[in-house]
Formats: structure tokens, C-alpha cells, sequence
């Protein structure tokens, strides 16, 4: 198998890639946290996944996702490309998103050693850039990519700059 990689997360993937930090520090090579925090403070996280657990009983799986792209995306002709990219698992979505409320990995980021990337965007609804300003507070060591005009999507808003800065970060 795969002995040691290079993690990266984006949004809630951002909490799955910190906690394999934390569970198999001996496989992660580096770390890229794309559009996601550190902090998941209990009041603000649960009542976003109440929210998100109300539009997924109240709309479809077509109906969510464009929800998603609509709040996500800066560059709005962008959706059919990102609504074609996203596959909602209604179970473990909601399941996932409920398992960070209260999480906090910065006394993690604070001792982390090895590279780490973190990526913000200047309109990201969801995750806002200053969260990525909080966590570089508790890891001077990491690099800081911010990405303009870009929302919470950098991946497929700003694909070309978000893929280059991951290429330059890992060579």
C-alpha cells in the first residue's frame, strides 16, 4: 500500500484530511487545506448543519447541489461544469458535516512540522479567507495561497491558479 501522501482537503474534506493528520501522522507527507478552518465552533457549525439538513429534506439532489454551486462559485457560468463535478451522498454528507460541530485542530496546527498549504478565496461565503489568516496565526511555518475573485469553489472558480498553487507547493 501507500506508506506515506501528500493530504488535501477542501471544505468539510479540509476536517478529514486534519484528522488523518492526527490518526496516521506517520502517512501524511504534507497538508493542503483548501477553503475549510481548523475551528468548527460548536454554535456557528450546528446550526449550519441544521440548515443543511433542512434543505436536504426539503429539495432534491439537483436542487441541493445547485444551492451548493450558487453560494460557491464566484463565476457563476461555472455551474453546469461544477454541478456535473459534485456527487451528493445524502447519508454521509449530513453524517460527515454533523461529526465536525465542535472540532478544533488548532492545538494540532500549532505543533504540525511538516509542509502545509493553506488556501482561502476573497468571496468565499462558506468558509470565509480569514479562516485561513486564523489558522496560519497557529502555524507561522505554513504558506499562505489567497486567491481573488473566487469563491468558496477555488478548485473549479480559479482552477489554473488553485492547481498551480498545489504543483508549486509540492515541487
Amino acid at each position: 500500500g501507500i506508506e506515506k501522501a501528500n493530504f488535501l482537503g477542501h471544505s468539510l474534506g479540509g476536517a478529514i484530511a486534519q484528522q488523518m493528520a492526527i490518526d496516521y501522522p506517520e502517512m501524511v507527507k504534507s497538508l493542503i487545506l483548501a477553503n475549510t478552518t481548523s475551528y468548527f465552533p460548536d454554535c456557528i457549525v450546528s446550526n449550519t448543519v441544521r440548515e443543511l439538513d433542512k434543505a436536504l429534506r426539503n429539495s432534491t439532489d439537483e436542487q441541493f447541489i445547485d444551492g451548493i454551486c450558487q453560494r460557491g462559485l464566484y463565476n457563476k457560468d461555472l455551474a453546469i461544469r461544477a454541478r456535473e463535478s459534485f456527487k451528493l451522498r445524502r447519508d454521509t454528507y449530513i453524517q460527515t458535516a454533523r461529526a465536525t460541530i465542535g472540532l478544533n485542530f488548532l492545538p494540532i496546527i500549532l505543533l504540525f512540522r511538516k509542509p502545509l498549504l493553506l488556501i482561502s478565496s476573497s468571496h468565499d461565503v462558506v468558509t470565509p479567507s480569514q479562516n485561513a489568516f486564523f489558522t496560519y496565526m497557529f502555524n507561522p511555518f505554513a504558506k499562505v495561497k489567497h486567491i481573488s475573485n473566487c469563491g468558496h469553489l477555488a478548485n473549479l472558480d480559479k482552477a489554473e491558479e488553485f492547481n498551480q498553487a498545489v504543483i508549486d507547493f509540492l515541487l
